[in-house]
């Protein structure tokens, strides 16, 4: 006869099938024959076992099915692992702070330094440092190349007086104007002669994107 608990992750991965990303109140809501504790033990033995996924979405935790490839890459890590190996994953290649991980994952910084030391021991992420903010670091996937205008590995070099004189420019004509859009901010470095090469978009919102994680601006859609 099958165990409860057998019972319990059979139902859970069929929700899963069913519903790609399911909000822990949801799951619960939908296995409350069973005890929300009895629940939780079998979902923390899934993220265990990298059969389940467990990330932060506007406050809520939000279990996912993790496919056999990634299971294989990530078994045996604890469910704390899971949750930041996931909210890292959703940064994509221009990576996460540590600060926003704390936001995110609502876990102790103890915590995330552990989950961070194993998940870059397996090669699962990896480390990189910013050009503008010698010191802070940010994490991605191991297997992802970063934002090449604006973030650099250790073994590379970078010009942090001109990524900073950059900022200092965009952040300027953002506080006097109250509003600029990346083409307007673009047209103004262009024609500020501050670089000697030609600057695309794309640059200037890697310039842009360092701002917002740092707190000073803030990106909303064009009002306009």
């Amino acid at each position: 006869m099958e165990s409860v608990s057998a019972q319990i992750q059979e139902r859970i991965l069929a929700l899963l099938q069913e519903i790609p990303s399911i909000s822990q109140k949801d799951l619960l809501e939908q296995i409350k024959e069973h005890p929300p504790d009895v629940v939780a033990v079998t979902l923390n033995d899934l993220l265990t076992a990298g059969k389940v996924a467990a990330q932060q979405q506007g406050g809520a935790l939000v279990f996912t099915l993790v496919g056999e490839a990634e299971r294989s890459k990530t078994q045996g890590l604890s469910p704390q692992d899971g949750v930041i190996l996931e909210i890292i994953k959703q940064a994509g290649n221009k990576g996460i702070w540590t600060r926003e991980l704390r936001f995110k994952s609502n876990m102790q910084p103890n915590q995330i330094q552990k989950a961070l030391k194993t998940l870059q021991a397996r090669k699962l992420i990896k480390q990189i440092k910013s050009p503008s903010q010698r010191g802070k670091r940010l994490y991605m996937l191991f297997e992802l190349e970063p934002v090449r205008e604006v973030w650099f590995t250790d073994s590379q070099d970078f010009d942090v007086q001109f990524i900073n004189v950059l900022r200092d420019q965009c952040l300027n004509m953002i506080i006097k104007k109250g509003f600029a859009n990346v083409g307007e901010i673009t047209t103004f470095v262009r024609s500020s002669g501050i670089s000697k090469v030609e600057l695309r978009p794309e640059n200037v919102q890697s310039i842009l994107d360092t701002l917002v994680y740092d707190g000073e601006i803030e990106g909303v859609p064009d009002p306009r």
